[in-house]
């Protein structure tokens, strides 16, 4: 059996559910110190604390997963070059986007990408634990803004509202309608 306890010195050993077998894998868990032991007993005399052989203190330290944001998806002119909004916190990370094409360096959190056609970037981060975490996001290439003249607003669903087709924040566009 292995047994549990918090750092807190007042806490008591208690079983862990499903460990009683010489190979046992703990389930992911929150951050954090952990002690363990491993106890032998007989099977007649389990309900026996008493009856227990105990191994030394481990001590498991859980590290936290680096918390990833690739950001938002992007809308890019074709020919033209968009920042990735790549964002990384935890211990010592490592961190690069894959795929590494059409981007000026993928080892940045805000590299520069230039793709020729739409592209899903994904965000990797490693800590100096071996903790990871990873997150996506799109890039899609429009060969520019088409600006409809007219539309017709008769509820048949077609050309019912005014829509510019991606005109994104980024271009820092402003609309005027006369």
């Amino acid at each position: 059996y292995q047994w549990q306890v918090s750092t807190n010195a007042a806490a008591t050993w208690t079983d862990i559910a499903g460990a009683n077998a010489l190979v046992y894998q703990r389930t992911p868990t929150d951050a954090g110190d952990y002690l363990y032991r491993l106890t032998v007993t007989e099977q007649s005399a389990i309900s026996f604390t008493a009856c227990r052989i105990a191994s030394n203190v481990l001590a498991v330290s859980v590290h936290a997963k680096p918390e990833v944001s690739a950001g938002p998806d992007k809308i890019v002119f074709a020919k033209d070059s968009v920042t990735l909004d790549g964002t990384a916190t935890g211990d010592n990370l490592l961190y690069y986007w894959d795929p590494p094409i059409y981007l000026n360096n993928s080892n940045l959190l805000t590299p520069l990408a230039s793709p020729a056609s739409d592209i899903g970037y994904t965000i990797y981060a490693t800590s100096q634990f071996g903790c990871t975490n990873q997150d996506a996001m799109q890039v899609k290439v429009v060969a520019g803004i088409f600006i409809p003249n007219a539309f017709t607003p008769n509820s048949d669903g077609k050309n019912d509202h005014w829509r510019i087709p991606f005109l994104y924040p980024q271009f820092g566009a402003v609309v005027n309608v006369f």
